[in-house]
Order: structure tokens, then sequence, then C-alpha cells
């Protein structure tokens, strides 16, 4: 199953509105951590996240973009399918 890492950039810099993009894409099965091939869990940086699914790039880019129009219709959306190995990370923090 292919993972998705997604950089979403609200245009009104707000804590408030950060917290409810969050919540939102939490209760819709997007995680805020990233795990080594050690098992070690990482959190991500403010306004990106990750999913696993079996969904396509298109559908993940639209769930997304549907809840980030709540909060802002003008919110910058980056999605990128990665593949296994695909990624590599530095200064994140422990989970």
């Amino acid at each position: 199953m292919p993972n998705f890492i997604i950089r979403i950039q609200l245009t009104q810099e707000s804590t408030t509105l950060y917290t409810f993009l969050r919540n939102e894409l939490l209760k819709i099965g997007f995680s805020k951590r990233i795990k080594s091939k050690e098992g070690v869990e990482y959190r991500l940086p403010n306004g990106n996240y990750l999913i696993n699914s079996n969904k396509n790039i298109n559908e993940i880019t639209n769930a997304v973009k549907k809840v980030a129009l709540l909060v802002d219709k003008n919110a910058m959306i980056l999605v990128i399918e990665t593949q296994e190995n695909g990624t590599s990370w530095s200064g994140l923090e422990r989970c």
C-alpha cells in the first residue's frame, strides 16, 4: 500500500485554523507521525501529514482539499506518493 506525504500551507496563518485542519485530517486517517525502518516514530513538521492508503494520488488530494477548503479557500496543497525506502529525514522530534 503506498504512502503519501502531504504538505498544506494556509494563506491565513492562524494556530486555530491549523489546529482545526489537523484535527479534521486525523479524523479521516491522516497521521502527524512517520516511522523509521527501526520502528521509531517521529513527529512531522507543522502542515505535514502522512497517510498509507490504497487510494490513488488524486483521491488523496481531493480528500485533503475538501478539508483544507473548510478553513482556507486558497490553501496550498502538495501531495507526494512515496516509494518503499523513498523517504529520508533529519531533525524530526521523536514521539
